[in-house]
């Protein structure tokens, strides 16, 4: 099933592809999420832990709760209201304490509308 270009709710995309890794073994599985989202659900990795998983989180570390960010910019006018997330764990840390493979890595990005018009 192919979940590419649609949004969920903070949090749900890392659960959601351990789910499919579980469900699809034989499956590449990967999870593309943002820092504050992953924050929310970071305790299910020890499923993953626990069933031996191969799935992918890429982690977007951007130090905002995105989604919240962006609704208070287009609808309170940018007031911006608990989504600072610049005090956060460091996630490769975290996860080689539950014994999984991590590497923080930087990469420069160039984010595409699907029209393929880099977003500004």
């Amino acid at each position: 099933m192919d979940y590419e270009r649609r949004p969920g709710h903070d949090g749900f995309w890392s659960s959601a592809a351990i789910g499919a890794q579980l469900a699809f073994r034989d499956q590449l599985v990967v999870a593309v999420v943002g820092d504050g989202g992953f924050q929310m659900t970071n305790q299910e990795l020890a499923t993953a832990v626990q069933y031996d998983l191969p799935v992918k989180i890429v982690i977007m570390n951007n130090g905002y709760l995105g989604m919240v960010r962006q609704w208070q910019e287009m609808f309170y006018d940018r007031a911006y209201s608990e989504v600072d997330l610049s005090v956060a764990p460091d996630f490769v840390k975290l996860q080689r304490r539950m014994a999984l493979s991590a590497r923080a890595q930087l990469v420069p990005m160039t984010v595409r509308c699907p029209r393929g018009r880099p977003v500004a």
